[in-house]
């Protein structure tokens, strides 16, 4: 009878451990500032989304709990006739391995450039962990854009400009100064 007893206080001691572990993560989950998403691969092949975090309420600013149990083509239509949902469900049922990409994505809810990485969870089930990156897209754009209107000026003004590296103790010379 003891052995009983101990047993069942084994159990019940295991079983809070179990709560206190699936408690910590879901914290973990919800107050994570990178947004991230959870589908489910079903039989029929449609990949259902399951639930998001805060963080990515946030980043779109649509409450997408109310889209439970929907394709991911419904949740994000503008993702019909790409590779991308393909993708996903190659992960899901373990063809794939993870997948760390930049997309742009734009419907008429939000848009912007955004840093995703696609893991499997479980047995067809992912998540999506989504940075926007909309802000550091631009600002390289405009990097890029300002460096061509300064070769311009350069060309224009027949000057260039150098620079000196000094720990490597190397001299580098725009190609204007060869001119």
């Amino acid at each position: 009878m003891n052995d009983h007893l101990r047993t069942k206080a084994e159990l019940i001691e295991e079983l809070e451990s179990l709560r206190e572990s699936e408690a910590l993560f879901h914290g973990f989950i919800t107050s994570n500032p990178v947004a991230i998403d959870i589908y489910r691969l079903e039989e029929d092949n449609r990949l259902i989304f399951v639930q998001r975090n805060l963080a990515a309420d946030r980043m779109t600013g649509i409450n997408m709990n109310s889209l439970k149990g929907m394709s991911i083509e419904e949740v994000y239509p503008n993702l019909v006739g790409t590779d991308i949902p393909d993708m996903f469900r190659a992960i899901a049922c373990g063809e794939l391995e993870s997948q760390n990409y930049e997309n742009y994505y734009k419907d008429d809810r939000f848009e912007g450039y955004y840093e995703l990485a696609v893991f499997r969870i479980s047995e067809n089930t992912i998540g999506i962990e989504t940075r926007d990156i909309t802000e550091r897209k631009q600002a390289e754009q405009a990097l890029v854009t300002q460096q061509y209107y300064l070769a311009k000026a350069q060309e224009l003004g027949g000057i260039g400009t150098w620079e000196l590296d000094i720990q490597k103790d190397e001299l580098i010379w725009t190609e204007q100064n060869y001119i």
